[in-house]
C-alpha cells in the first residue's frame, strides 16, 4: 500500500522542484527581465512575444503604451529607476519628432549593462530613420529592422519555415490594419534575436 503512494508524491516532488529550479531565476533576479515599452503594433502582438521571450529563458514586463518617442523617453527614465533589466525594447508606434536626440540610449546607459533594443518599423518617416540609425551607431543599442521581413504593406512575402503557408508559398505580413499574424511572429523572433 505503501508503494502505490510512494512513487506519485516522489513525482510531485521532483516535477515541483524542476519547475522552482526553472523559474527561480525569474522570481529572484531582474537580470533576466526584459523591458517593453511599446505603442500599439507591438501591443497587439504580444502573446508571439512573449512566449518567444519565455521559449529563450526571459521573463517580460509591459509597460503601459507609449505611442510616441517622447512617451517613450519619459516611461524609459521612470521604469528604470525601479530596478535593472536585461534589455529594454522600445518600439512607438507614430512618427512623433518631439525628442529625438540620444539621451534615450543615454538614459539607458545609466541602469547598468541593459541593453537598448529599438523596433524600426518598416513605414516612418525620414526623421525617425535617421535618429533610429544614429542610435544604432551606438555600441550598447541594436536595431530590429522590421522592413527586412515584413516587405511593404500589403504586399506578398515569401513564407519562412515558421509561417502557415497557403499553396502560393506567399503571405501578407502586415497590411491596413496592422500586423497579421505571421508579421507579429516576425517581429517576435527578430527581438528575441536582438535581446539575447
Amino acid at each position: 500500500m505503501r508503494n502505490r503512494f510512494a512513487r506519485p508524491a516522489v513525482v510531485g516532488v521532483l516535477a515541483l522542484a524542476v519547475a522552482l529550479w526553472w523559474w527561480w531565476p525569474g522570481l529572484t533576479d531582474r537580470s533576466t527581465t526584459v523591458l517593453i515599452i511599446s505603442g500599439e503594433r507591438l501591443v497587439d502582438g504580444r502573446e508571439p512575444l512573449d512566449r518567444r521571450l519565455r521559449e529563450n529563458g526571459f521573463t517580460t514586463e509591459w509597460s503601459s503604451v507609449a505611442d510616441s518617442w517622447c512617451a517613450v523617453s519619459d516611461r524609459l527614465v521612470s521604469e528604470l529607476s525601479g530596478g535593472s533589466y536585461r534589455a529594454v525594447v522600445v518600439a512607438p508606434s507614430t512618427d512623433d519628432l518631439c525628442a529625438l536626440d540620444t539621451t534615450l540610449a543615454d538614459s539607458v546607459r545609466g541602469a547598468g549593462d541593459t541593453r537598448l533594443v529599438v523596433v524600426r518599423w518598416p513605414d516612418v518617416t525620414p526623421a525617425e530613420s535617421e535618429f533610429v540609425r544614429q542610435l544604432s551607431d551606438r555600441s550598447d543599442v541594436r536595431v530590429v529592422d522590421t522592413a527586412r521581413l515584413l516587405g511593404d504593406a500589403g504586399s506578398e512575402v515569401d513564407c519562412l519555415w515558421w509561417d502557415d503557408c497557403p499553396g502560393s508559398g506567399r503571405i501578407v505580413a502586415w497590411d491596413a490594419n496592422g500586423l497579421t499574424e505571421s508579421g507579429n511572429q516576425r517581429v517576435a523572433r527578430m527581438t528575441v534575436a536582438a535581446v539575447r
